[in-house]
C-alpha cells in the first residue's frame, strides 16, 4: 500500500510565496443532483449553471452540488487538492451558462488573480445603435417591447457590470428588473434572457489560454420568444388579434414607435 499523503498544507512554503487558505465555512451540504461538466482537467473544471440555481446560500445550490460525492468532477490528484471544488466565480441566480471552478488551492488562487473572459449571449430591447462589439444574431419587431434583438458580446466585465451596462446603452436585457428597475422589459415568470455561452481564462499549469463553449449556440427559449413575438405581431397586422390584451399592445406600439418606423423606411 502507498503510504498516506500528507495534505499540501503540511509542507513549508518558500518565503514569499503566497499561501491561500480556503475553510469551508459554513459547512456544506451536500445535494445529490448531476452537474453538466464541459471540461476538466486535474487542476480545473468548467462547469453549466441552470438559471434559477444559486451558486451559494442555501441547500439546492451549485456549491452543494460540487460536494455530493455523486459530482462529475473528479477529484485532482495533485498535492494541492481541494477536496470540494471551489467556484472561482459568481454568477447570480437569474443568470444561466458556464461557471469556472478550482480543483486546487494554487487554481484557485491564479484564477483569482487572472481576470476571465466571457461571451454573454442575450436578449435584448431595441435593435439599432449597439454598443462596439455586439454581434447581432437577429431583430424582429415586438408588440410588447418595440423591438427584440438577440445579441452575442464578448466582454471581461461580470455578468452584473454586463447588465449594468445593457441598460446604460438603452439595451436593457429582457426580464432585468434589477438592473432595469420598473421600465424594464418584463417577460412572463421574470425569467432573464440571459447566459455565458463562453468563458476563457489562462490556464494556472500550463498558462496557455483554454476556451471553453457549450456545445450549442441555440437558446431554446430564445427562439420560443421570437416565435410567439412573431405570430403576436402577424395576428396583429392582420386584424385578427382576438385579446384585449393584444389590441393594447398594438395600440401602445402604433403610438410609441410607428413615427419611428416610418423614418426609417427609405424613401
Amino acid at each position: 500500500e502507498e503510504p498516506p499523503r500528507l495534505p499540501w498544507w503540511s509542507e513549508v512554503p518558500p518565503a514569499g510565496v503566497p499561501v491561500l487558505f480556503l475553510p469551508d465555512y459554513p459547512p456544506r451540504q451536500p445535494y445529490e443532483q448531476g452537474v453538466t461538466v464541459l471540461f476538466q482537467d486535474p487542476h480545473v473544471a468548467v462547469v453549466e449553471k441552470a438559471a434559477g440555481l444559486r451558486c451559494f446560500g442555501g441547500l439546492r445550490t451549485l456549491s452543494n452540488m460540487l460536494a455530493s460525492k455523486t459530482c462529475s468532477v473528479t477529484v485532482s490528484d495533485q498535492t494541492d487538492v481541494l477536496q470540494i471544488p471551489a467556484i472561482s466565480q459568481h454568477l447570480e441566480a437569474s443568470v444561466a451558462g458556464l461557471v469556472v471552478v478550482a480543483k486546487t488551492a494554487r487554481a484557485a488562487l491564479h484564477l483569482h488573480d487572472q481576470p476571465l473572459k466571457y461571451t454573454y449571449h442575450a436578449l435584448v430591447q431595441g435593435r439599432e445603435n449597439f454598443p462596439e462589439g455586439w454581434v447581432v444574431q437577429r431583430s424582429a419587431p415586438s408588440l410588447r417591447f418595440g423591438s427584440i434583438s438577440e445579441v452575442v458580446c464578448e466582454a471581461a466585465a461580470d455578468a452584473a457590470t454586463f447588465r449594468k451596462g445593457c441598460v446604460e446603452s438603452g439595451h436593457t436585457i429582457l426580464g432585468d428588473c434589477v438592473y432595469g428597475g420598473d421600465q424594464a422589459p418584463m417577460v412572463r415568470r421574470r425569467a432573464l434572457y440571459l447566459q455565458v455561452s463562453a468563458v476563457s481564462f489562462t490556464h494556472p499549469s500550463t498558462k496557455e489560454v483554454t476556451p471553453v463553449a457549450l456545445p450549442t449556440a441555440t437558446v431554446e427559449k430564445y427562439d420560443k420568444l421570437f416565435a410567439k413575438e412573431a405570430y403576436v405581431w402577424e395576428m396583429s397586422a392582420r386584424g385578427t388579434g382576438g385579446s384585449d390584451y393584444v389590441q393594447k399592445c398594438k395600440e401602445k406600439w402604433d403610438e410609441q414607435y410607428a413615427a419611428q418606423e416610418a423614418d426609417d423606411q427609405p424613401a
